[in-house]
């Protein structure tokens, strides 16, 4: 809500207060290593303009840690809940989880309710929320389940030849490898490379 009150604008100032002398800091710390160009490379990922446009409702289900486990048809439906609590934040300017946390979309989207009365009965879903949004959630339920078959999102199969024991622990060497010369270098880990 506008405007702001001091108390906001300070805390917003405080936000970038220190960046440039933070930036500087970096910068040296990148040159007295020989790494200049891989912060020019990394600072200029946000020039893209795409990177700053408001993300498309209908792809924000890929976000969604667990999905894999879902079939194609209950993932339909929480392409369509995502979808739905995306535009339901934008248009209440609130952050997504407070509309329904993420565990509560999966949650419904396994159950695949097609009442209130059955979404009642879904685990990880809790009456105050079905209360909230019960109607909404049973409407992207049925919306999903009316696409034929072949609108589904498709399951990416996730098969190693090597089986899944074998490449379990050829990842976990990779990692700890990866760890190792990151570590040597007093690089983060997750710059170069994560698990998946």
């Amino acid at each position: 809500k506008r405007p702001l009150t001091r108390r906001q604008v300070a805390y917003a100032l405080d936000d970038v207060r220190y960046l440039p002398e933070l930036h500087r800091a970096l910068e040296e710390m990148a040159r007295e290593r020989g790494r200049e160009g891989w912060l020019l490379e990394e600072m200029a990922r946000y020039d893209d303009p795409t990177l700053y446009l408001d993300p498309d409702p209908r792809e924000q289900y890929r976000r969604i840690k667990g999905r894999g486990k879902l079939s194609s048809e209950q993932m339909a439906a929480l392409r369509e809940l995502a979808a739905w609590r995306e535009e339901e934040a934008q248009r209440r300017n609130l952050p997504r989880f407070w509309i329904l946390r993420d565990e509560a979309l999966l949650a419904v989207a396994q159950g695949l309710p097609r009442t209130v009365a059955a979404l009642r009965k879904v685990e990880g879903i809790s009456e105050k929320e079905v209360e909230r949004h019960g109607r909404a959630l049973v409407r992207c339920v049925k919306a999903a389940l009316e696409l034929p078959p072949e609108e589904w999102p498709r399951r990416r199969e996730r098969r190693s030849p090597l089986g899944r024991k074998t490449l379990g622990a050829q990842v976990d060497f990779a990692m700890a490898y990866l760890k190792g010369k990151c570590s040597a270098e007093g690089i983060d880990v997750a710059l170069v490379a994560t698990r998946a």
